[in-house]
């Protein structure tokens, strides 16, 4: 009888797994794919604060890993580069920013029309969560439907 649960057992972990992995990949192509598109800036969390008088603008992801923000007045910031790892928990994404190529930590949320960045201060720990505190800027985005 241990045989046979044994010779079940070992059939089965192949299977679930080879079930699992698609899973995952499915979830990180979905993401990169689902975050593809023009995002309205709603509000703002600077380590904490909601700064008085902030301009709303706009982030625009592409397929090929470039951001381009543009501020309220339209004025554009210098294209940036990302990389999404859904994979993580919380989700993470890498940033590299302005001409020298900062990189920056970053959280993210994605569900539905509504995105949520935070950048980690630089020099600090990520949370385990994305909420208003003192090393998170955190970007409140709502897709535009184009």
């Amino acid at each position: 009888m241990s045989r046979i649960t044994l010779a079940l057992a070992s059939l089965a972990l192949p299977a679930a797994a080879t079930v699992a992995a698609p899973a995952l990949k499915d979830r990180k192509n979905d993401d990169a794919d689902r975050i593809i598109g023009t995002w309205a800036q709603e509000s703002l969390s600077l380590r904490g604060q909601e700064p008085q008088g902030s301009q709303r603008g706009t982030f625009r992801f592409d397929k090929d890993g470039t951001c381009g923000i543009t501020n309220g007045n339209g004025s554009q910031f210098p294209v940036s580069r990302y990389t999404l790892d859904p994979t993580s928990s919380p989700r993470r994404m890498k940033w590299l920013n302005g001409p020298e190529l900062t990189e920056w930590q970053c959280l993210y949320e994605l569900d539905g029309d509504t995105l949520k960045v935070a950048f980690v201060d630089q020099g600090t720990e990520a949370p385990k969560k994305i909420e208003t505190t003192k090393n998170l800027t955190i970007y409140y985005l709502k897709r535009i439907k184009e």
